[in-house]
Parts: C-alpha cells; structure tokens; sequence
C-alpha cells in the first residue's frame, strides 16, 4: 500500500510538472501582449478616485465623477478603445532635479511630467522623443490635446524655443500657473503684497516665507533688484516690452548674481523661512502671515484656510510675475523606438486632456490645467462653477479669461460674473487677469557655466559660514551654550553628590548659587515695577518677566505658561478623557512638545498625572538601584548620571508647566514628540540595562564559584 501511494504520488507530481511550463508559457504570451507604460509625475498628480455620491460634480454639460483611479480608467478606456491591454507602471518623484538625478542613474521611464526648465534641459541634452505627427492631427477626434489645448499656451509652447526647436514638438502642457505672495489680508494690506520687497519688509520679520528652490528664490530677488527698471514707464510701454522683460528677468551676468547673492542673504535674515511644503500649512496656522507660493499651493491653502474661517489673499507682485509649466515629454531611452509604447504614452496624454478628466485632475490638485476644452464648454462651466457668484448675488463683478478660452479677452463668451473679493482670492491665482498675463515671463534654460555660477550662489547663501554669522547670532549661541552647560553641570554635579564624601562642598555651592538667583529675580521685580517693557530685553529676560508676572504679560510673554494652566485646572481630579482636550487644539503653543504635561492633566486629570509622576519615580528609583549594584565605577557613575538626567527632565517639564520655574523648553521624557529626544532617552535605557546586565553575569559567575568551592571542600 505504501509502494502505491508513493507511485501514485510521483506520478502527480511528474504531471503537474510537466503540465506547469504549459501555463508559462501562455502567461508570457499575454503578457506580451500588453504594453507596459512606465509613467513618472509629481506627487499627487493625478486622480486616485474613489469619490464618494456628494462629490459628484454636476455641470450643465455634463456631470464629472470619479469612481476609480484615473490610471486604471485610462487602461480601460484604451482597451476599448483601440482592442489592446496597456498596464500603466506610476511612480512619482518629489522634485525636477531628483528626477533628474533618477534618470542619470540609470531609472527608466517612457513619460515623465517635469517642469518647463528640466522640459528645456532635457530638450538641450537630446533625450526627449518628439510627439509624432498624428498627435497634432486635429481631424482625430481622440485627440483631445491639441483640439482643446488654450490657444494662450499654445502660443507659448510655440514661440519657446531650444536649439531652434519649440517646446510644441517635444512637450505637451499639463498644468501651469504663476508665482505670488498668500497672505494674510488682515496683516498684510494689498500694496505690501504687490511686491517683491515683501520678502525684505522689517515689519514682517520672520512672518514670511520662501521658496527653499534656486530658481523660484532667484526670480523675485532679481525683480527686487531690476524694481526701478521694470516699473519704468518707458519700459513697460516699449514695444518689445515682454521679450525685454524675457531678458531682463533671465540675466545671468556675474555682476547680477552676485547682487541676487547679497540680496537673498539679507532676505534669509528677514524672512521664516526657507521651505518646500510647509509654507501652506504655516500660513494656515498662522505662523505665518505671507508665503512666495505657485498659484496651485495658493489655491490649496485658501480653500484650507476657508475651512477654519481665515481668509486669505493672492497677491501678484507689481513688477513681474514667474510664469510656469508643467508638461509631459516622452525619453527615448523608454520609447526606443517601440510605436506601441509611443502611442500608448500619446494617448495617455489626450486621456487627460479630454475635458471631463481635465475637471477631475483640477478638484484633485487644485491646480490650473493648460486645457480650455476647445469646442467643450466643461471647464469653463466648472470654472464658473467653482467661482461665478450666485444668481440672485447684487454686488458683483465682470471677470473675463478670453485670453486662455478663447485666445480673446474681449470674448463675451468667456466674462465670469462674481463677487469682487475673487478677483484677489483663488480665481485671481488660477487664472490672473491679462494685465498680469503681460507682465509675466518664463525663466529659460541657463547653460552650465551660468548654471554653476547660479549653483554656487545659491550654496553661498543656504550653506553655513562661520564668518556670516552676526553678533546677536553669537551671543542666542553663547546663550543656548549656557543653558547646554546649566544641564550638564546639573548632572555633573549630580553625580559627584552621590560618588563623593564632600557633601558639604555641594551644599556650598548650591547656597552660593540661590543667593544669585535671588538677587537677579529681586533685580527683575524691580523692573517689573517700573513697567518696562519687555521688547527692550532679551528673550531670556523676559522669560523671566512672564514668569513673575504672568498677569501683567498674559498676551505675550507668559501667554503659554496662562494657557497650560488653564489646561491642568479645567482638568480636574478625573479629567476630562483621553484625547477630549480643548486646550491641546489651539489656545497651547507646541501643545505636542513642552506642555504635553498640561494635556495630560486636562485629559487624565489629577488622577492621571499622579499616576504618570509615580512612574517616572519608580524609574528613577529603579535607575538609581541598578547604579548601586554595578559592578564599576564608571558603569554606577553613568547609570547615576542617566538617573539624574531623567529626573532633571522630568522635574523641569512639570515645574515649568506649572509656573514654578520660568518656561525652559525641555521635554517630557518619552512622551513629547521628537525623534531625537526618544532616540538618545532610548539609547540612555540601553546603557543602564547593559551596565545591570554585566552586574547579573559576575553575580552568577560568583555563585558558581561559590558552589565548586563548597563542593571541593566537601570533598
């Protein structure tokens, strides 16, 4: 029995085998049969679907819904289309120059969406694939591209050109838009933002951001310097006025770099912050109050704004405004000349561009499409849609974008009817009124000597230098070292108190230094009943001032310390829940970090944080055990110093939160947010626990000695 049953068995077994290379194969005929893609674009570039029966966009034309992924639409429509299979391979990339650097490494795509500069260096460096001639073929009518392209960015597409070849023949528009200032209108009056010089406006130090880009940092500070020239009555009604403008904007003298080199240094002094993202969500906390933005992240950051109740603004500077594209190219180190992967990719292009996707990409990335519609009138109807005033509205305006529907702005067709605070608001951002059109210029391609020589200004600028460091910045550096010294010292003279007999040396100096700290605490009550104010001193000092008179500065320089404490009384003895703090949501500055004390005794109450401080005790106490019984000097003096460190921690967040001592910043140990604070707290652990390790391993070793010994003499 046993015999047939491994017969039977390796008969199975021969038969799948030889049964398995028979599937293989049909599965590599179908899958040649399918055309890969390899599709390459920003993040969240294109429509991932699943949108839910309110989101359903209801146009007169037409109603626009996205069910499913825009890429797995296309796939299907393809199929049924043109009766072949095509799998689209996405991925995304953060950046054009990290783009870039994938191709130069070997990555390799058949479609990639880059922005016009990397479209014009690609074009230099011979690598795109031209689009063929039936993709411009209006007679088709699944080429929804070139008939419904906006003839304004069809002309600009033609008349840009490379190596005598225009954009046209190489790259087809995806979205595009202009560069301004969001702002906080309340802050912010129109005229401050209708300038470049924003960003070096003192009255708004530290208030406005940047963008962290080369490019889109040096275009405004050129504009700052070339301001007098470009405002210049003669200038702006010269008859070549835009292709001068074109000029004076893509300057790359030496001289004028150098300029744009001091310039942007004093605008990193003045400005928040140089950033790559987070400038829509800092104007949207308020952190901000101005931010160089792309007309789409403008967008984005109006309507999430809205959403809280805070109105924001575009501005669009006086004296010229960065034009901007984003297009799709084909590389021929993708295509290699494969027609059915060059027409999939074209395809993939007018799938987009056809007009009820061309709405869809639009609510997705908030960003402006180079697709008018041509003959379809559904994105202007979802422009009117999302911007056009409410029928029975009486303060209204006349809005026209001729000029991108139609190639005419005088086309009545084209006049959106809205409300005049548009006309700063989101509409202005998406489509900017003609008089900015005229005053706006691309920045071109620079060749690698100018390259280079914008490259290392930009390095000069971003990069840290010893000798640009100021007197201030030395002594905010002279005084972190100070408060760096305070704590190590503590822990020092920590560990020295336990280690050493001389206890009443310490006692010495811990007497020596209260009579100090008296003196000054004495000297700044003085001041306070003087009523001076505390923008005269340093940030230290007042620190000091908002914490012995909290009431007196409740708006400034103690309103933190006010708010946590409100935050532990409304608390009470049980709390209010996990996670129903009101305090955390907006009243507490770094609510996550320095008083997440007070959020836990606003949730947990009394009750909670006695709990909490019991542990932090056990741990300690638990610490100081394990130095006790090391077996070294230095392993009992680390442990000892780890100890101290966390208790340290641990008594000056708490005392801080609770207005004991004056706000220090430091962090609740292991659970205030930051990665490097959990990391080293971590690491600090692992070292106590490897020093209580060693200490059990010579404990058994002795025990076992013991033992043989004991047995040798019974022996």
């Amino acid at each position: 029995m046993k015999k047939l049953m491994c017969r039977i068995s390796a008969f199975c077994l021969a038969v799948i085998l030889g049964i398995l290379p028979l599937f293989c194969i049909n599965d590599v005929k179908a899958a040649d049969d399918v055309i890969r893609l390899r599709v390459c674009s920003w993040e969240e570039y294109i429509d991932e679907g699943g949108w839910s029966d309110d989101e359903v966009i209801e146009l007169e034309s037409g109603t626009v819904f996205g069910k499913q992924s825009m890429i797995k639409d296309f796939e299907d429509w393809y199929y049924e289309t043109y009766g072949k299979r095509v799998k689209v391979e996405y991925s995304c990339f953060g950046t054009n120059e990290e783009l870039y650097s994938q191709l130069t490494l070997g990555d390799s795509f058949d479609l990639i969406c880059p922005s016009d500069y990397m479209i014009m260096k690609l074009m230099a460096e011979d690598k795109l694939e031209p689009l063929s001639e039936d993709f411009f073929d209006t007679g088709n009518e699944l080429n929804y591209y070139v008939k419904g392209v906006s003839p304004y960015i069809n002309s600009v597409f033609n008349e840009n050109e490379i190596n005598g070849e225009s954009w046209s023949r190489y790259a087809a528009g995806y979205m595009w838009g202009i560069t301004g200032f969001v702002y906080n209108p309340e802050v912010v009056t129109k005229e401050e933002a209708s300038t470049w010089s924003l960003l070096l406006n003192p009255k708004f130090n530290r208030q406005v951001t940047i963008k962290d880009n080369v490019r889109d940092a040096l275009f405004p500070t050129i504009a700052i310097l070339k301001k007098d020239l470009l405002l210049d009555d003669s200038f702006v009604n010269s008859k070549d006025y835009q292709k001068n403008l074109l000029y004076e904007m893509n300057d790359t003298d030496e001289s004028i770099i150098d300029e744009a080199e001091e310039r942007l240094k004093d605008i990193r002094q003045n400005v928040y912050s140089f950033e790559t993202d987070s400038g829509k969500a800092d104007l949207i906390s308020g952190k901000v109050v101005a931010s160089l933005q792309w007309s789409g992240d403008g967008v984005f950051a109006m309507d999430q704004s809205e959403e809280n109740d805070v109105y924001l603004n575009w501005g669009t500077p006086e004296e010229c405004t960065n034009l901007w594209f984003d297009g799709w190219v084909m590389l021929k180190s993708g295509i290699k000349g494969n027609d059915d992967k060059k027409h999939a990719a074209q395809s993939f292009i007018n799938f987009l561009s056809r007009s009820d996707n061309v709405v869809r990409n639009m609510n997705y990335i908030g960003y402006t499409s180079v697709i008018s519609g041509g003959d379809n009138p559904l994105v202007y109807e979802y422009v009117d849609y999302c911007y056009g005033a409410e029928e029975d509205d009486t303060d209204v305006i006349e809005y026209p974008v001729g000029f991108f529907f139609a190639g005419d702005d005088e086309d009545e067709n084209y006049i959106l009817t809205i409300n005049p605070e548009q006309a700063d608001r989101q509409l202005s951002a998406q489509y900017p009124q003609m008089d900015v059109i005229k005053r706006s210029a691309v920045m071109q391609y620079f060749d690698n000597e100018a390259n280079d020589r914008i490259n290392q200004m930009w390095i000069n600028v971003r990069c840290f230098n010893l000798n640009r460091i100021s007197a201030k910045q030395w002594r905010t550096l002279g005084i972190a070292a100070g408060v760096a010294a305070v704590i190590i010292g503590g822990i020092i003279f920590g560990m020295t108190f336990i280690m050493t007999p001389f206890w009443k040396i310490h006692i010495g100096v811990v007497a020596a230094g209260g009579v100090g700290v008296y003196y000054y605490i004495n000297h700044l009550r003085n001041l306070i009943k003087l009523n001076v104010n505390p923008k005269d001193y340093s940030f230290r000092t007042r620190r000091f001032l908002g914490w012995l008179a909290p009431l007196k500065y409740a708006d400034d320089e103690s309103y933190q310390s006010l708010q946590a404490l409100y935050a532990v009384a409304s608390g009470g003895f049980s709390g209010k829940g996990l996670g129903n703090s009101v305090q955390k949501l907006s009243k507490i500055p770094e609510a996550q970090n320095d008083m997440i004390f007070a959020v836990i005794c606003e949730e947990l109450g009394i009750l909670g944080a006695g709990i909490l401080i019991m542990m932090f005790i056990y741990l300690i106490y638990q610490l100081f055990k394990i130095a006790g019984r090391a077996e070294t000097v230095f392993g009992r003096a680390m442990v000892a110093g780890i100890a101290i460190h966390i208790a340290l921690q641990v008594v000056v967040n708490i005392f801080v939160v609770l207005m004991i001592i004056p706000n220090t910043g430091v962090s609740l140990p292991f659970i205030s947010y930051g990665g490097s604070a959990v990391v080293f707290t971590m690491a600090e652990m692992g070292l106590a626990l490897a020093v209580d390790r060693e200490h059990f391993k010579a404990k058994v070793k002795r025990k076992a000695k013991q033992i043989i010994e004991e047995k040798e003499l019974a022996e």
